[in-house]
């Protein structure tokens, strides 16, 4: 589970920097603003994933 955890993380954060690109390129586009959020939003799900699974193994030791 953890390394799925770590290859999501890795993944978003190729999504964010893959819209930092973007939006470098042509900073107009309505489009790199939504990919780069959309990104920043799965990286927090990811993270709230981790948070939560470490909180319910606490819960159990």
């Amino acid at each position: 589970m953890v390394e799925l955890d770590k290859a999501m993380e890795s993944k978003a954060l190729a999504l964010d920097n893959n819209a930092l690109v973007q939006e470098s390129r042509n900073p107009d586009t309505t489009s790199a603003n939504s990919f780069r959020l959309l990104s920043r939003f799965a990286m927090n799900v990811v993270c709230l994933k981790a948070k939560l699974r470490i909180r319910a193994l606490q819960e159990v030791q």
